[in-house]
């Protein structure tokens, strides 16, 4: 499978800026080895073209514009953005995408592509930092590391129930309004966990997550150091979507590229079927081309936005916190 991937990802540019440079290289000894394996799988796991610029709300020219207030807290950095002088019609949680299921991607310039589009539609992002980043040139004691931040962190999960938190506490209105989760890849797959374990998501959008987690991970490099954390391959396999199909009970949108490189469409088509035959609410989009990235900027998150309004739409009305209402407390 690592073969398969190097192919594809030598054939692929323009890569996500925080990605594109990833080529982990672990030093055993006195003697350093590049493992070609892992940094094909670091970098072909769900690392992304850079972001084409996507054409904001006629209403609303500066939507692309806008830049994120920054908070720092726990050791973790939070982007939170808000539509300018209105309020937000829902608050939606944005994971960086390009991690491998074991270790966590950095949060960089190249994921505000996925950013923008919510915040045109008028609704208010946090994107956030995953404990357990893993980038650059490491060594088998930074790989063990990230193995074992990102599984004290669920996977991430807790890392988006913090960014929940620090948005209400931003804007406390948002605490009064529709959480919905929407994720790309490794960030699909932790958008769906979130959605199980915290019951402030009123819907998810998965867009070509690994559904069976365990099938994908299994035999590369970090699989084989994750046998050295404990609890690390057990989560992974825990939290596996495919796993998750039991007891994920939101509404859930899952979409995926026919010409996919990287993730299985197979196995996102099963992980709709488990959903399905469980009693849960679920809408699969597939297109035929597209990729693993591309499709997912140009379809697949203004599928997720209609699917999160349908929502809206459907949920009982109510007026707007005063908070909200009061347009000069909102930022501009």
């Amino acid at each position: 499978m690592n073969n398969r991937m190097n192919s594809k990802t030598n054939r692929r540019t323009n890569r996500k800026t925080h990605t594109t440079s990833d080529s982990c290289t672990l030093r055993a000894g006195r003697s350093e080895v590049m493992l070609v394996a892992l940094a094909g799988f670091a970098l072909a796991w769900l690392a992304a073209p850079a972001p084409q610029s996507l054409p904001a709300r006629e209403d609303d020219p500066s939507s692309e514009t806008v830049e994120p207030q920054e908070v720092r807290e726990g050791g973790h950095t939070f982007w939170l953005y808000h539509p300018p002088q209105r309020p937000a019609r829902a608050l939606i949680v944005v994971p960086p995408a390009g991690g491998t299921l074991l270790t966590a991607a950095g949060l960089g310039p190249g994921d505000r592509a996925e950013h923008f589009p919510y915040l045109a539609a008028d609704f208010a992002v946090v994107a956030f930092t995953v404990s357990g980043e893993l980038s650059g040139r490491v060594t088998r004691e930074d790989a063990l590391r990230a193995i074992r931040d990102f599984a004290g962190s669920r996977a991430g999960v807790q890392d988006a129930r913090a960014a929940i938190d620090v948005a209400i506490a931003t804007w406390p209105y948002l605490g009064d309004l529709p959480i919905f989760a929407a994720g790309h890849s490794s960030a699909a797959n932790l958008v769906l966990a979130l959605a199980t374990e915290d019951p402030r998501i009123r819907g998810v959008a998965a867009y070509a997550p690994a559904a069976d987690a365990v099938a994908f991970i299994d035999g590369n490099l970090l699989e084989r150091l994750a046998r050295e954390v404990p609890g690390a391959l057990e989560l992974a396999s825990e939290l596996s979507p495919i796993r998750l199909a039991e007891r994920l009970r939101v509404p859930t949108l899952l979409f995926h590229a026919q010409d996919d490189e990287i993730t299985s469409i197979e196995a996102t088509r099963r992980l709709a079927g488990k959903l399905r035959d469980h009693g849960a609410r679920v809408e699969l989009v597939t297109v035929a081309s597209g990729g693993h990235y591309d499709a997912m900027l140009s379809e697949g998150i203004p599928a997720a936005i209609r699917w999160f309004e349908q929502l809206l739409s459907q949920a009982e009305p109510r007026s707007p916190p005063a908070s909200a209402r009061r347009l000069s407390r909102i930022p501009g």
